[in-house]
């Protein structure tokens, strides 16, 4: 490949602002983001990945995690529990059959194009 013609890579860094340099001063909120930004990203949520393009930040996916879970609303008791710890108790036949269906979801999930039925869930109204 002729060098004229060479990708060139550049790499990016977070310059402190000039007010930051004063001591007398007072950070203002956007100098403190620049300060606690992610070092991949620098708050861009885009990392760059040498030869291959951009993708989205491991920060931004921890952040949307935490979000879905905010979101879902599950009370704080219960985020700890998953179907791995959880034991149905053994006089108790619709547990044990609750607890067989979900594990089976889970398990095939996603079964696209069969949906609930390949459960034979009945639904009474």
């Amino acid at each position: 490949m002729p060098s004229a013609l060479k990708a060139k890579t550049h790499l990016l860094t977070a310059a402190p602002s000039p007010a930051l340099a004063d001591a007398s001063s007072e950070p203002t909120q956007q100098e403190l983001l620049v300060q606690t930004a992610c070092s991949r990203c620098y708050g861009t949520g885009m990392e760059i990945v040498a030869g291959k393009g951009a993708r989205r930040c491991e920060c931004r996916k921890q952040d949307d995690r935490a979000k879905l879970i905010e979101a879902a609303r599950i009370p704080r008791r219960y985020l700890g529990c998953s179907l791995s710890n959880y034991h149905p108790a053994p006089d108790n036949s619709s547990q044990l059959q609750a607890f067989n269906y979900a594990f089976k979801l889970v398990d095939e999930y996603p079964a696209v194009g069969r949906g609930l039925e390949r459960f034979q869930i009945a639904c009474t109204s």
